[in-house]
């Protein structure tokens, strides 16, 4: 099975840092509709964005989206 992606993990991060989608959409310069987008999978943040987004929530860029399925070779 290949790996995809699966679900944004981002509410779990504002949660735990006692953040709202409007703190990380001012973070990122975007709008807070936009964030609302990305966590539900309507739109992928850009590369950048996701930098910046790890960055936010001091974590690492893989542990913004739970990963479903397994690395194939």
């Amino acid at each position: 099975m290949a790996l995809r992606l699966g679900r944004s993990r981002i509410p779990e991060h504002l949660s735990r840092l006692k953040k709202s989608q409007i703190d990380l959409a001012l973070h990122l310069y975007v709008s807070e509709p936009y964030i609302s987008r990305v966590i539900k999978g309507e739109v992928n943040l850009s590369v950048l964005n996701m930098r910046k987004t790890a960055k936010f929530f001091k974590c690492k860029m893989d542990d913004l989206i739970h990963w479903e399925g397994e690395l194939s070779d």
